[in-house]
């Protein structure tokens, strides 16, 4: 048996037995480094290292099982229960990886939808970016009403100094935030801030411009009659 780039194969020659009893035996070498997962090296050596595949007594077979110690061994007596083992296995390694994966997050500030259908109101939370907007959080830092008040005024609260403690702790923040951030001083405005309040100018301008010209039509037609 030797070794080539982490693939074993035995040399036939010197120990393979007679070919008088023997059953097929397909061998997988799974490849990669020692430290990958065993699905990764499954799915690499079946799609890229069959690389054996012949005829071996079955007695020899149970009595070295070729000494491989990072194959994949099948023969025709074993092949249910190593394709259901190697398959569970897969199953379990698959399901870990996505388990860290999916922990593996971090902390964002962002706003979190409450109140009723037609009265919502928002929290400024930091909650873990994998939780559901409205779902558990570790603190709340402000709160936002998005309807104006009697006065036409939209009332926002931010406690500033936990603000500051989360994003030293390497909380992430959300656009809505960082706007309402840009809006109070905390931070600079945000560009889409400036470009949208252009818009809104451009299209009350606009507004003007036209109730203006109707209001001149309307004299005219009214100084024809």
């Amino acid at each position: 048996m030797y070794e080539i780039n982490g693939i074993q194969f035995i040399d036939e020659a010197a120990e393979a037995p007679s070919w008088s009893q023997s059953s097929y035996v397909a061998g997988w070498c799974c490849a990669g480094r020692g430290g990958s997962p065993f699905w990764l090296k499954c799915m690499r050596g079946v799609s890229r290292r069959i690389h054996y595949l012949t005829r071996v007594d079955s007695s020899w077979l149970d009595r070295r099982m070729f000494q491989l110690k990072k194959g994949l061994v099948l023969s025709t007596s074993f092949c249910p229960f190593y394709v259901l083992a190697s398959c569970v296995l897969t199953y379990f390694s698959a399901a870990t990886v996505l388990c860290r994966v999916y922990r593996g997050g971090h902390l964002t500030i962002r706003l979190a939808l409450s109140g009723c259908t037609n009265r919502p109101f928002y929290r400024i939370v930091a909650a873990h970016n994998k939780r559901p907007r409205d779902g558990r959080f570790v603190e709340q830092l402000g709160s936002y009403d998005p309807l104006p008040n009697s006065h036409g005024e939209k009332i926002v609260a931010l406690n500033l100094d936990r603000i500051r403690h989360w994003m030293g702790c390497g909380a992430h923040l959300s656009k809505p935030v960082e706007k309402l951030l840009g809006l109070s001083g905390f931070f600079p405005l945000h560009p889409m801030m400036i470009t949208n309040a252009e818009r809104l100018r451009r299209k009350r301008a606009r507004e003007v411009l036209l109730a203006s010209q109707k209001t001149d039509t309307e004299a005219t037609e009214t100084k024809t009659s």
